[in-house]
């Protein structure tokens, strides 16, 4: 119950992040899709921090949207300036089938591996179904 209770503090510390920002400028990422890993969920929109990442924080949109969602916000741009690596995934549609979840999990697992993400530093959240979909799973 602990861990859940950090993932739902986290998640909402991202939305009170979202909702309080001010747009700022950022350069346009190209969307990487994992060809290894067939399936319509898994192509993301990747933003590093210059230094040493202080975490991962993946990012789905709803249903029908696009990674450019949260560009709107400048999310991805703020997290990075803050240490931050952001995954934002272009989602087909829902995290419903397990095969989404394991291509979900192993595209994160490689993320965090390559740009050497401290352990225990993940926070998942999104908007709509990709918020349902961080939650459950």
């Amino acid at each position: 119950m602990d861990r859940y209770r950090r993932v739902v503090f986290r998640a909402t510390k991202l939305v009170g992040l979202l909702l309080l920002v001010c747009p700022a400028r950022s350069a346009a990422q190209p969307l990487t899709c994992v060809k290894d890993l067939p399936g319509p969920n898994n192509c993301y929109k990747l933003t590093v921090p210059a230094g040493s990442p202080r975490g991962l924080v993946v990012l789905l949109p709803g249903f029908g949207d696009t990674v450019a969602l949260f560009d709107l916000f400048q999310l991805p741009a703020i997290m990075r300036e803050r240490g931050y690596v952001v995954a934002a995934f272009s989602m087909a549609g829902y995290i419903s089938w397990e095969s989404e979840v394991k291509t979900l999990h192993a595209i994160i697992s490689r993320i965090a591996d390559e740009h050497r993400v401290p352990p225990d530093s993940l926070a998942i959240g999104g908007f709509s179904a990709g918020a349902t979909g961080a939650i459950l799973r």
